[in-house]
């Protein structure tokens, strides 16, 4: 960290940093062509610095033009074998693709650098839902709760799989921690949200548990 904060403290000083930075500001607003002009011009002077050719990528990744995204996450791990970023927006790519397995050791790859990336953990859980891996699923849900249990998003999505792991095991395994998590949301006016309570009332994850009384008693609470 302290060689790339030097490095960037000499972009400054040469200014590809405001080139650097402008480049961030186009990508934002969809100027791709002029933010890759800038990314190319601090690249002149500085091909060695990983996180330009990350942020290089990610236009062209938001272009939809994938291999060349992947090439410049490839160029910005060679350089620099830290890069968190990189590592996840490969995984970005992979999943898009259903390369389910690549996808996934680039998240871990993210991960094992910083474990509170909650991007990365989101990802991996999405994916494991469409595997119907749901253990897995449900664990890397649990990480998001622990690095963001203020967003109850989260707790919605870990009452679901719980709901799909059991209609795959054919047994209300889950049962009390679905009622549990459902009270929570009811008190926390989650489902206030006219979205929240449309998706819930539409959500098919529940199917298994639609006869079932306790699980009526929380279906009118929130109609």
């Amino acid at each position: 960290m302290g060689n790339k904060i030097k490095h960037f403290w000499k972009m400054i000083s040469d200014k590809s940093y405001r080139d650097y930075d402008r480049g961030l500001r186009f990508s934002k607003i969809n100027e791709y062509d002029k933010a890759i002009k800038c990314f190319d011009k601090v690249l002149k002077k500085h091909p060695e610095n990983s996180d330009v050719h990350s942020a290089k990528g990610s236009v062209f990744y938001r272009r939809g033009w994938f291999d060349k995204a992947l090439k410049c996450y490839d160029k910005a791990i060679k350089l620099d074998k830290n890069n968190e970023l990189a590592y996840h927006n490969k995984g970005l790519i992979f999943h898009r693709e259903r390369k389910y397995k690549k996808a996934l050791e680039n998240f871990d790859k993210a991960i094992s650098l910083n474990p509170n990336y909650y991007n990365a953990w989101d990802h991996k859980s999405s994916i494991y839902r469409k595997q119907k891996k749901y253990l897995e699923a449900i664990e890397c849900i649990k990480q998001t709760i622990r690095i963001h249990p203020e967003d109850l998003d989260n707790y919605y999505e870990l009452a679901c799989i719980f709901a799909l792991q059991d209609k795959q095991k054919n047994k209300k395994a889950n049962k009390k921690k679905i009622i549990e998590i459902l009270k929570n949301l009811i008190s926390k006016n989650y489902f206030q949200e006219e979205e929240n309570k449309k998706d819930f009332l539409e959500d098919n994850d529940f199917i298994f548990y639609k006869k079932d009384k306790e699980f009526e008693k929380i279906l009118k609470n929130i109609k």
